[in-house]
């Protein structure tokens, strides 16, 4: 929940235009997304929101379909020119990494092993960030994931989110969210204070 601007004074983010990518989690399906453009918007914001269920960061840089669709980094760059992004991969991106590792490799792989390929994906969101050019460039890492899901294990968050310094803009660290939805998205509830976080965290650092 925010506050009104006092009367007579403009909303913190008055005039911002901001660009939200990402996941499932960004996507009309699940309501973190949505409950993030809610409250930039209420904020003063102009916020165009690009999600695409199923995708990571080499899905958008390489328009690779996920689930019979593409969305790309070029599309996003089109409402722009923006005043903040936010990007909101990695979730995606570390369970096909840890696949890739298991059936390659034939081991259950620790953040160690994963650390070359947490490197890897955690330069590929720098780069989408980069492409898109907004002033203030900010990812919001995976939410603590469960293991109930095949593939989603929180070792391979764990390995991105050690990987996060890689990343040259504002990271903010989604250790604290728990996917209690289904073991990998958030429900309504804790969508709500995920995105009171992400928006604390733009609000102090934009001007």
């Amino acid at each position: 929940m925010h506050e009104a601007a006092p009367e007579g004074t403009a909303p913190s983010l008055a005039g911002k235009k901001i660009a939200i990518l990402g996941d499932s989690h960004v996507a009309e399906i699940y309501q973190f997304g949505k409950q993030l453009e809610k409250d930039l918007t209420d904020l003063g914001a102009i916020v165009k929101r690009f999600g695409w269920g199923g995708s990571s960061a080499n899905a958008w840089i390489n328009k690779i379909p996920v689930a019979g669709k593409v969305r790309s980094i070029e599309e996003v760059k089109e409402g722009g020119p923006y005043d903040v992004s936010i990007i909101c991969l990695g979730t995606n991106d570390s369970a096909n990494y840890y696949r890739n590792f298991v059936e390659t490799r034939g081991k259950i792989p620790t953040v160690t092993d994963l650390a070359p390929g947490a490197n890897t994906i955690v330069s590929r969101i720098a780069s989408i960030s980069s492409q898109i050019g907004a002033t203030y460039q900010v990812w919001v890492g995976p939410p603590s994931v469960t293991g109930k899901l095949e593939w989603y294990q929180p070792v391979a968050v764990q390995a991105v989110r050690a990987a996060s310094s890689g990343f040259p803009g504002i990271y903010v660290d989604s250790t604290d969210i728990p996917s209690d939805a289904d073991g990998v998205h958030v429900s309504a509830v804790t969508s709500k204070r995920w995105a009171t976080k992400v928006v604390k965290k733009i609000t102090d650092v934009v001007k």
